[in-house]
């Protein structure tokens, strides 16, 4: 998953997340907040343009497109996501192995590990079941570098945020099945409920399977289309 994101402080000061990171995810759920963001960073980066734009000319172009650009733009705009956009094989197979080969962390847990570490259970030696699975390190995956810097995704998403965006995170997570209650789960992994991801004041996300994700029964994003031109109060 690539994010390209306003602002988002996740500094261990309370202070400093209170004055920065949480107020901004609290204005940022209203629309009215994120419109006005988008006018403003844009007005702002009239002054200096071309650096932009020459900055973000990337000329690298990997990803596959079934739909034209500007269309792919509309439906974002419309529905809050689009379908169309397709990694070549060899980029999968790239990242499947870079994901396979190195070591994970799980938030809370004390230790990385290693995917081949878990039972058929998704349990670690220790016990441990592993629900989800942080690959540590994408710099040093060449195939993620290349989707990060694609120029046409930077189009998409200069089209939808109304501003050449200035940050880029990228991520590469392992979802696992769990033998988990529903109940049990939503406690030890919140964002299995429906939820509002908030990564500053302004943001688009990127997202590719790399193992075949075949219906919504295989572990699928489920979204509701639409909710980006709400204010953002209702799920959490």
């Amino acid at each position: 998953m690539i994010r390209l994101k306003g602002r988002l402080n996740q500094s261990p000061n309370s202070l400093k997340r209170l004055l920065t990171g949480d107020v901004t995810q609290r204005l940022a759920r209203f629309l009215f907040v994120r419109k006005s963001y988008s006018y403003l960073t844009n007005l702002r980066q009239r002054f200096n343009l071309s650096h932009y734009k020459d900055y973000l000319s990337t000329g690298v172009n990997k990803v596959i497109y079934d739909t034209a650009v500007d269309q792919l733009v509309k439906e974002v705009d419309k529905d809050a996501v689009c379908f169309g956009l397709h990694l070549p094989d060899a980029m999968v197979e790239e990242i499947l192995d870079y994901a396979i080969h190195t070591a994970c962390m799980e938030p809370g847990y004390h230790r990385t590990f290693l995917m081949s570490e878990l039972d058929e259970h998704n349990c670690l030696p220790d016990g441990h079941h592993v629900i989800r699975a942080l690959v540590d390190d994408l710099t040093k995956c060449q195939a993620i570098n290349l989707i990060v810097q694609d120029s046409r995704l930077l189009q998409i998403a200069s089209a939808y945020l109304r501003y050449y965006p200035t940050q880029i995170t990228s991520h590469l997570t392992w979802s696992l099945v769990s033998n988990l209650t529903e109940d049990e789960l939503k406690k030890c992994y919140p964002a299995t409920n429906f939820h509002y991801d908030i990564a500053g004041y302004n943001f688009t996300t990127v997202n590719f399977y790399i193992t075949s994700v075949l219906n919504e029964y295989s572990g699928c994003h489920i979204m509701v289309k639409g909710y980006h031109k709400k204010n953002l109060c209702g799920y959490c």
